[in-house]
């Protein structure tokens, strides 16, 4: 065995000395049908997905979410234990709180044009509501706080969550939304716990899976499958470096990026802008499409008639929308993301409540106001620190197992799915 200090990546080596065959998966060798996906996987030797992270299965909240069968499994359930109609979360004019008693949490999350929380804003909402449910015990509430896109009422809200004494903030929203929590100085708020894009800063944890991250990661296992040219599909409000570190890592790799795209994110011109690099399309072994709204459907879509090869390797990344698992034209698409074991004990609560599947914003904002609950029942209410969340054995929530290391980063081990049959299925 031996370790690539590059990317914190386990390759097995056999008898000889060369990389064993397969794909090493939880401790299992997958192999599978002649898909062009599987013919891909099936050429990486010993391929380890994830970070290296030491964790003791420290369950967050200090129980097993596998026990969390509270009151909750009967909520959004009639009498007759049919499910209730979905109700638009409350009016994002006002402000709203989950839960009455303990200690608060403060979440900024950005608002939607239509007066209520949309998309991976609500998800993130609807998460928490959960887990304050299910792990808070009186002992923590969220308040909920909508926030502009372009983050001008976010320092007036984190002043405001200080003179309440909130233990923790948590944000998800736009780029402009992280940076206007990141520029208040740390002395002068609570910890912040930032769902969305990471963001350096200090007195900052990064939650959710980077992206980045998980692109490279997955075009890491193409160019070890033999694919070696790339076409990047990149959603039109991504940082604008995005696709130079993408591009970056894949030649680190030993790959090489012939042509990128930007496309909207609302799903405006997603064709035409598809369309527009027919030529790179065309001749590229790997299309590998960014993005985390219902446009990734049209640019999967479109790839056809940009004259994409029939063997072309589709690869996304952790933060593709839901709908995306859903289209024909994606299925066998690789992507990285958490272990999905932990996943599925919240999903079906989280269905019968608000009628809806969880997606991984969803279990972001789950497992973030479980870590505070878990430090308010073993301390008190208090205030949340980076160092009370460091812990040398990491933390087990429904986002798998993780660590939160010195620098705010969360470490979590990234395993391969295919997208096919609505969801993202585990390759084992």
């Amino acid at each position: 065995m031996y370790h690539d200090a590059n990317y914190a990546r386990l390759y097995v080596a056999d008898s000889e000395g060369t990389l064993a065959g397969g794909i090493l998966v939880a401790n299992r060798w997958r192999r599978d049908a002649a898909s062009p996906l599987n013919r891909l996987l099936r050429t990486v030797r010993g391929f380890f997905f994830g970070r290296g992270v030491a964790v003791a299965g420290l369950s967050i909240a200090g129980i097993l979410l596998v026990s969390c069968q509270s009151g909750f499994d009967n909520v959004g359930k009639g009498k007759d234990g049919a499910l209730n109609k979905v109700k638009a979360p409350p009016s994002t004019e006002v402000q709203e709180s989950l839960g009455t008693n303990g200690a608060e949490i403060t979440l900024l999350v950005e608002r939607g044009p239509n007066g209520y929380l949309e998309g991976r804003s609500r998800d993130v909402r609807d998460g928490a509501s959960l887990a304050v449910g299910e792990l808070g015990a009186d002992q923590v509430k969220v308040r909920v706080v909508p926030v502009s896109a372009d983050g001008g009422q976010v320092q007036t809200e984190i002043a405001a969550a200080k003179s309440r004494n909130s233990i923790m903030l948590m944000s998800y929203g736009s780029a402009a939304i992280t940076k206007a929590a990141v520029s208040v100085p740390a002395k002068e708020r609570p910890l912040l716990v930032n769902l969305a894009a990471p963001v350096a800063g200090d007195g900052v944890i990064n939650f959710a899976v980077d992206e980045l991250e998980s692109a490279v990661q997955g075009a890491k296992v193409a160019i070890i499958g033999g694919k070696a040219s790339f076409v990047l599909l990149t959603q039109s409000d991504y940082p604008s470096d995005f696709e130079a570190r993408v591009r970056a890592g894949i030649e680190k790799l030993g790959g090489r990026v012939t042509g990128s795209v930007r496309y909207e994110g609302s799903g405006v011109g997603v064709v035409d802008a598809v369309r527009g690099a027919k030529a790179a399309i065309s001749a590229a072994d790997v299309v590998l499409i960014a993005g985390n709204t219902p446009a990734t459907v049209t640019a999967v879509m479109a790839l056809k008639s940009a004259g994409a090869k029939p063997d072309v390797a589709l690869i996304g990344t952790s933060s593709w929308h839901q709908q995306t698992y859903s289209s024909p034209a994606a299925k066998g698409a690789l992507l990285l993301s958490f272990a999905r074991d932990n996943f599925a004990l919240i999903r079906d609560r989280y269905n019968r409540r608000f009628n809806y599947t969880p997606s991984d914003a969803s279990a972001y904002g789950y497992d973030a106001v479980a870590l505070a609950a878990g430090l308010v029942r073993a301390e008190g209410a208090q205030v949340v620190t980076l160092q009370k969340l460091t812990r040398q054995h990491g933390f087990t929530g429904t986002t798998g197992l993780f660590n939160i290391n010195k620098n705010g980063v969360t470490e979590r081990k990234l395993v391969p799915f295919a997208v096919g049959s609505g969801r993202i299925n585990p390759l084992e």
